[in-house]
């Protein structure tokens, strides 16, 4: 699938010059070309793309506009979800065309267990992308010492947009607060438990390389959409090296399934590595761009506030 023959008419003024704006319009081609379903299978209305094709459609959205990359990995991330449930739930909600996640994985309240399910009194998230036209949220929470989750319909969130930055200006990445909430058994989940189509490799991956591979090839979009558009052409080879040392470790961590602590750990490491990376060659072309770069409608600066807003996820932090 051509991604940027979808969005041709996309990120563009009346002249024709770079706009950094996503409309309804392009949120319909998202649904409608079912780019937030990649990986899963047909008879969840997927796509049924591999990992790696997965990756390649979300560096390519990033290259065109960085909240467009970041929207795109958000909304496939939380499929990974779909191994976590019992097949019944799975297919009441993922199958779903309109089905997409947004939420949190930050424990932020307690909840009460009860029969039949849990009880929330009252939380609030932060940092939940894509909150304006997800169909569902996910809530983490303590339920006696242990760290639950669980997905909910979006009505039984309060949406609080929040979101003012200087970057990723149009992920919608909101707060949310729910209040007197009951959430039943069958709607929580524990992310390192799998129930369900254990057998696409996808599933296989640990959830934290998963996502740190999912954020790091928005980042390789965006870097390599300031090279092309600076003409600094001689970083596009150290984004390719990235690139193969990232489908390397997928590789590891797909044959061998289960890693050791130390291997983890050495392989968040890497990416946090390319992560800093990144942003030092991101950091060279906006400088070397001059005062151009702090004008609002400068395609560089853009992306660079974009790539900087990305950097500070705590999975992408050497600190």
């Amino acid at each position: 699938m051509d991604i940027k023959q979808l969005f041709k008419d996309s990120f563009k003024n009346k002249k024709g010059e770079y706009l950094d704006e996503i409309s309804s319009k392009e949120i319909n081609i998202l649904f409608e070309h079912k780019l937030l379903k990649a990986f899963l299978p047909n008879e969840l209305n997927g796509l049924n793309y591999d990992i790696f094709q997965t990756l390649q459609l979300i560096e390519d959205a990033a290259y065109l506009n960085g909240s467009l990359g970041w929207l795109v990995q958000i909304g496939n991330g939380g499929n990974y979800f779909a191994s976590n449930f019992e097949n019944k739930t799975v297919l009441n909600y993922f199958k779903g065309e309109d089905f997409v996640i947004a939420g949190s994985g930050t424990v932020t309240c307690k909840a009460i267990k009860k029969e039949n399910g849990v009880f929330i009194e009252y939380g609030t998230w932060k940092y939940c992308s894509g909150s304006a036209y997800v169909s569902h949220f996910t809530l983490t929470f303590d339920l006696e010492g242990e760290t639950v989750s669980a997905i909910v319909k979006k009505n039984d969130v309060n949406v609080i947009y929040d979101w003012n930055t200087i970057g990723m200006k149009n992920t919608s990445t909101n707060s949310i607060e729910v209040n007197q909430l009951f959430i039943p058994n069958e709607n929580l989940f524990n992310v390192s438990i799998q129930k369900n189509h254990t057998t696409i490799p996808i599933f296989g991956l640990p959830f934290l390389i998963y996502a740190q591979g999912f954020f790091i090839h928005v980042l390789y979009g965006i870097v390599k959409r300031m090279t092309e558009v600076s003409s600094d052409l001689k970083y596009l080879q150290s984004i390719e090296k990235m690139k193969v040392e990232s489908n390397q470790i997928i590789d590891i961590c797909l044959k061998k399934k289960t890693l050791s602590e130390e291997e983890g750990l050495k392989f968040q490491s890497l990416y946090k590595f390319q992560a800093e990376k990144l942003q030092t060659i991101a950091t060279t072309i906006f400088k070397k761009n001059g005062m151009a770069s702090v004008y609002k409608e400068n395609i560089i600066g853009t992306f660079y506030m974009d790539l900087i807003t990305v950097c500070q996820h705590k999975l992408l932090q050497q600190v």
